[in-house]
């Protein structure tokens, strides 16, 4: 376990250049606001600043107050809104941890890979799950359909696998065929591996003229029959936030349209269409009348 003090000499400000381009692991260390006698805090360097989260979810500010002597010059971000959501420190705070480190260091990461070893060629049972036909879904949409463990029971699950960008493995989704009870609360859902970094990638974003970055398999779905024509969507499993948006609009040099899970009304984008709304949401985007005839059947 590391103390505060030979933080403050390693990760000191005037260390952190030397970080720009080789990171350190993250430390783990004692929380400075709360009585730690364990390694409840994980700090580390991103862009020149000093990142920190304590997992028993200590407030930000108050742990800053704990080592502001020790590091003077330190500077956080702080929480950013994006769209009509907004995400906390310790929200933000976890996906960077998790980009910090290697998909093989999850701790569900052979489970993950063990399920995406053993799925096949995608086939026709996909739409014929029972989380498939509740959403209107009609064909495999890059998912697959096995028996996996689920909540630690075997269940009939659809799995839809996650990469980087640039098509490394890291994790999978699964989506059971009916909801399991974990800690007392029903879940339909249940991701192995790390979720930030994660992405699954649909269409041909080399021929598309705008990238849908979405959230949930199944809202991609719905932008496909929204946006049909020259298709292409980046499905994210946590959440939607500026560092996604700018990492796939750099990757794939097109820009990006985000959509969110709720537009505010708690309606998503893949229920405005089930619901015969599509329309109203596609005016309510304001894109361009030339480009909407690049990506729709006919002009909104």
């Amino acid at each position: 376990m590391t103390d505060w003090q030979t933080i403050a000499e390693v990760y000191g400000p005037s260390n952190w250049r030397s970080y720009e381009y080789e990171r350190p692991m993250p430390i783990k260390c004692p929380c400075p606001y709360h009585d730690d006698k364990n390694a409840s805090a994980t700090l580390w360097p991103d862009d020149y600043r000093l990142r920190m989260y304590c997992h028993a979810l200590c407030d930000f500010e108050a742990m800053l107050d704990g080592i502001r002597h020790l590091l003077p010059s330190f500077r956080h971000r702080p929480q950013t809104s994006i769209g009509s959501k907004t995400e906390t420190m310790a929200k933000q705070s976890r996906r960077v941890l998790s980009r910090a480190r290697r998909p093989e260091d999850s701790d569900t990461y052979p489970q993950a890979k063990q399920i995406y070893e053993r799925i096949t060629n995608a086939n026709d049972e996909v739409k014929f799950h029972p989380y498939a036909r509740g959403k209107n879904i009609t064909r495999d949409f890059g998912a697959y359909r096995i028996k996996a463990e689920f909540y630690r029971r075997e269940r009939d699950c659809l799995v839809i696998p996650a990469h980087s960008l640039t098509g490394e493995f890291y994790s999978v989704e699964l989506i059971a065929d009916k909801p399991v009870e974990n800690g007392g609360k029903p879940k339909r859902k249940q991701h192995l591996g790390y979720k930030a970094g994660a992405y699954k990638v649909l269409g041909n974003p080399e021929d598309a003229p705008l990238i849908h970055f979405v959230e949930g398999w199944a809202t991609a779905y719905g932008a496909a029959q929204l946006f049909p024509k020259r298709f292409a969507a980046v499905v994210s499993f946590g959440g939607l936030d500026d560092a996604d948006v700018k990492e796939i609009e750099s990757h794939y040099q097109r820009p990006v349209i985000a959509h969110p899970d709720s537009d505010g009304s708690n309606t998503d984008l893949h229920d405005l269409w089930v619901a015969n709304q599509g329309g109203e949401y596609i005016r309510r985007l304001g894109l361009p009348a030339e480009l909407l005839n690049l990506i729709t059947e006919a002009p909104q």
